[in-house]
């Protein structure tokens, strides 16, 4: 019953029938806040919690925390039912389609209203993932550019030099690199006789298959979705970069394809991975679970590109106190207070201007600074780009375009199909989803 009634929500009002916000009032009251995922973020909102109470000691927060795989069904079940709910965690590719909904706020008012507000203190590549028809429906909480993280250990055991945290490598050049750095069970490289990719006990790469994507495209000078809402995945430097992609995982791999499955996950965790493509919200995961970690600018074959996502706390629609929700919002996610929490537990690269230093020499930070001004430097790259920036709209309001992406490309990323055959009906029906909103049936 929960789309019908979510959709009855979306027909009584979208996202411009929010009305305006009264002037801001004493935080005061009770507040129910949803957090997500593993311990680590529960730990994080316990310790902003505590923060935020010290300074409005009337204000009484409740948080109901969630498993990753259950927080989405009952956010939307606990919406379209009404209960209390005033805040939640969502995820990048979650806040265009709760705006479209009319499940979540338009945070602008409360913006214009906050009077210590300058969108000058933040950085602007904080924003993309919270915007719906130009208008911001999030605030920033987690997460931040991507780059190459790399276990400086692994690289020593095989002899490799490390990447240069001031110098972007080449497709090539990664490719070589992850090539020294994937061993079989017998100690053999992809490149040598006798190598065994259905028993590989170390990986060189891994990267991600929707953002990932999207990266490597604009990369090779290619585009993912333009302005008025194509998407070219069929033109040249598209069908080459996933190409390039599914050469990794199945011709030369150095990343693991899905037809094998490893004893273990692949991860810095379990010590069988040697550099992610990844994001800035596990620099405090990947300096526990890995002794010493390097990082390295994205890679590129003709523009020099970078990309990121910030992750938002948003304000339900039907929440009974939203002045102190806001407040809440506000310190939790771009105060100074709220945002040294997150970045000295290396959950968040800091949206604020003023934080970067504390960012680049955290307090017990494992990651040199050196490594962490990757982060910094890739957010304000003049080539940086994210999916449905040309159009206005974070992925065109379909963010990550799974009932696609993941459908058509398995086959690719498996070597039983390339690219080139996949690209027209990829475009065809990823044109048709945006154009729809309703995922494609796909036969396998």
């Amino acid at each position: 019953a929960a789309p019908a009634l979510l959709a009855a929500c979306a027909q009584r009002g979208g996202p411009s029938a929010a009305p305006a916000p009264s002037a801001l009032s004493k935080p005061q009251g009770k507040l129910t806040i949803m957090s997500r995922a593993d311990p680590y973020i529960h730990d994080l909102f316990k310790e902003q919690v505590k923060a935020f109470q010290a300074e409005h000691p009337h204000v009484q927060i409740e948080i109901d925390h969630q498993a990753q795989a259950a927080w989405l069904e009952k956010f939307k079940t606990m919406v379209a039912s009404g209960a209390p709910l005033d805040s939640a965690f969502a995820n990048d590719s979650n806040t265009v389609l709760f705006a479209r909904d009319g499940l979540v706020e338009n945070l602008e008012p409360y913006l214009a209203r906050q009077k210590d507000f300058k969108e000058s203190d933040f950085f602007e590549g904080s924003w993309f993932a919270m915007r719906y028809q130009g208008k911001r429906f999030g605030l920033p909480w987690d997460s931040g550019a991507y780059a190459v993280y790399y276990n400086m250990d692994l690289f020593d055991a095989a002899g490799v030099p490390y990447p240069d945290p001031k110098k972007r490598m080449t497709w090539d050049e990664l490719l070589a690199i992850a090539r020294r750095l994937t061993i079989d069970v017998n100690g053999r490289r992809p490149t040598e006789s006798g190598f065994d990719p259905t028993r590989v006990k170390q990986y060189g790469f891994n990267t991600s298959t929707t953002w990932g994507v999207a990266h490597y495209v604009h990369s090779n000078g290619g585009e993912l979705l333009t302005a008025d809402g194509k998407v070219p995945v069929d033109q040249p430097p598209a069908i080459e970069a996933i190409q390039f992609l599914a050469d990794l995982r199945s011709k030369h791999f150095v990343w693991q394809a899905p037809q094998f499955e490893p004893p273990q996950p692949i991860g810095f965790r379990n010590h069988n991975l040697a550099m992610d493509h990844n994001g800035a919200w596990q620099i405090g995961r990947f300096a526990t679970d890995v002794k010493r970690v390097g990082v390295a600018p994205a890679p590129y074959k003709k523009v020099q590109t970078s990309s990121g996502h910030y992750s938002p706390l948003v304000m339900t629609r039907h929440s009974q106190n939203k002045d102190t929700c806001w407040a809440w919002m506000y310190f939790a996610c771009l105060s100074e207070t709220g945002q040294t929490i997150l970045s000295d537990a290396g959950q968040m690269q800091p949206t604020r201007k003023s934080l970067t230093q504390r960012f680049l020499n955290a307090p017990g930070g494992k990651i040199e600074g050196k490594y962490r001004q990757v982060f910094v430097d890739e957010l304000q790259n003049s080539n940086f780009r994210v999916a449905g920036d040309r159009m206005g709209t974070y992925w065109g309001g379909y963010p990550g375009w799974g009932p696609v992406l993941g459908p058509l490309l398995t086959p690719v990323w498996r070597g039983e199909k390339t690219a080139a055959q996949v690209a027209p009906e990829l475009r065809r029906l990823t044109e048709q989803y945006l154009r729809t909103g309703e995922p494609p049936i796909i036969s396998q």
